[in-house]
């Protein structure tokens, strides 16, 4: 039995928009030529109790993922590689199968017999254990005389005719070639967007760090804050690239250009006053002392002591403790952004490594596509 979880139901959705490239729920299903309601009415019932339409669409979506929200979006391509290769083998006794009384339409119970012979499996009971389904539900197929969900089915096979599931004519399996190229190509789509989503994933980041850098709470305010319009920002996100640089460093000049371009590098440089004056005097000793800057790592220092004196200093009514004040807090947007942008690393290191994933997809694919004798759509070129 299929959980039933509304928030799951709507996040496995709004997934399915963006591998789609459609806007949001209501894009779905214009995409399949369905009425939206019957997308809501899913996620008010908190389940999605017919899968076989988008499966007949796009057939290397996993039926498992759309049902439970567990695992990968896609199946390996190996694994649809082994079912096609396996209907390409039988694929006259099929012909000859489907053809034989298909054009009157079959009753329910006929289909599900001929799939039954088509999965090699005895009776029905054995048909709900192969395809992950009650007995029960198949049962209520035959009685209702419907199908009420191809999923399952297209799932271990995605050149079975959807139409003949739902009317029991036609022929039972249509051409895999097709079948395989639209596979190719979805994948070749999805990776492209990838790619993309990598880029504006990595802007949006960016541009978070130096909200929180002025103190503003998002990217909106940061829009504000550097007198820019909202969606002069987003379209940085959209786009990947922040195309103006140097209204950033108008209002913040300590950013690093390097860093705002590409992510490379620290966050800031040094930038210091006017008259120099408080450089001056947090590097005095050290100059005098004729040594460059002592290593942090091997500097020994008591806790104790340093918060001592940085009490001292703070309680004293001096520039210095103007000084400590402003170093404080810049250090601790150093540090909290570091730890920041290691959290960016790890999130742009997944993406890089789904995108491997996909492009090794796709390249076995082409391999067995070329060796049914199919062409392949031809590579794109990636900008730099």
């Amino acid at each position: 039995m299929q959980e039933k979880n509304p928030n799951k139901v709507k996040k496995i959705l709004l997934e399915l928009s963006f591998y789609l490239n459609v806007k949001g729920i209501q894009g779905v299903a214009e995409y399949f030529g369905e009425n939206r309601d019957k997308f809501y009415s899913w996620i008010k019932n908190g389940n999605i109790p017919d899968t076989g339409f988008i499966l007949a669409k796009h057939p290397e979506i996993s039926n498992e993922w759309l049902r439970t929200g567990k695992g990968t979006m896609t199946v390996d391509v190996s694994r649809l590689k082994d079912r096609i290769v396996s209907n390409l083998t039988n694929r006259t006794d099929h012909s000859a199968q489907s053809k034989a009384g298909h054009n009157d339409g079959s009753t329910v119970k006929d289909i599900l017999s001929k799939l039954c012979s088509h999965f090699n499996v005895k009776g029905l009971r054995n048909l709900a254990d192969f395809l992950g389904e009650s007995e029960t539900r198949i049962y209520a197929w035959v009685r209702n005389k419907k199908i009420s969900d191809f999923g399952p089915i297209l799932a271990k096979d995605p050149s079975i005719n959807i139409e003949w599931l739902k009317t029991g004519k036609g022929l039972m399996i249509v051409d895999v070639i097709p079948t395989t190229q639209r596979i190719i190509s979805n994948f070749t789509n999805i990776s492209d967007r990838l790619g993309q989503e990598k880029k504006s994933e990595e802007i949006k980041q960016r541009l978070v760090c130096l909200a929180k850098h002025v103190n503003a709470n998002n990217i909106s305010r940061l829009a504000r804050y550097l007198e820019q319009s909202n969606s002069k920002l987003y379209s940085w996100i959209y786009n990947g690239n922040i195309a103006d640089t140097g209204c950033v460093l108008a209002k913040v000049p300590e950013i690093n250009i390097n860093w705002l371009k590409t992510g490379a590098g620290p966050m800031t440089v040094s930038v210091p006053p006017p008259s120099g004056q408080i450089v001056s005097i947090l590097t005095g000793s050290a100059n005098h002392s004729g040594q460059g800057d002592p290593d942090p790592a091997s500097e020994d220092f008591n806790i104790d002591d340093i918060v001592s004196m940085t009490r001292d200093v703070l309680a004293s009514d001096t520039v210095y403790r103007t000084a400590l004040v402003g170093v404080t807090r810049a250090l601790h947007k150093s540090v909290t952004t570091e730890d920041e942008m290691k959290g960016l690393e790890k999130k742009i290191d997944l993406m890089q490594t789904q995108n491997e994933e996909i492009s090794a997809r796709m390249e076995r694919m082409e391999q067995m596509l070329l060796s049914l004798g199919a062409s392949v759509p031809k590579k794109r070129e990636t900008g730099s």
